[in-house]
């Protein structure tokens, strides 16, 4: 077997392997791709519920310090009218009206 044969076979054999190594980097690039975007689906909501419940605490926030700060205001809203106007406009069960049963005895 001469030399220029030898080079002719070691191309046949290098050829294909290195498109199986390129096609095993495309699958594993596609996989990585995948869950990325799998992470960044679930991940992504949870943030946003988190920016919105931040947002909530701020206004929480701001809604007390106007209450102490403005004595004009303290006679339209007590904090238990409050209390007692938010369960009745979210309390659609028994379930839940049992729950907010149990947090009113033991916040109050």
């Amino acid at each position: 077997m001469t030399i220029a044969r030898k080079l002719h076979l070691l191309i046949l054999v290098v050829i294909p392997g290195m498109l199986a190594q390129v096609m095993l980097g495309i699958f594993q690039s596609n996989r990585a791709a995948d869950a990325a975007g799998y992470s960044a689906a679930n991940t992504i909501p949870s943030v946003l519920t988190l920016n919105a419940a931040t947002d909530a605490i701020y206004a929480i926030r701001l809604h007390v310090a106007r209450f102490m700060i403005d004595p004009s205001r303290r006679g339209m809203l007590s904090p238990y009218s409050a209390y007692v106007a938010v369960r009745t406009q979210h309390v659609k069960n028994g379930k839940d009206s049992l729950a907010v049963r149990n947090s009113q005895t033991i916040t109050c």
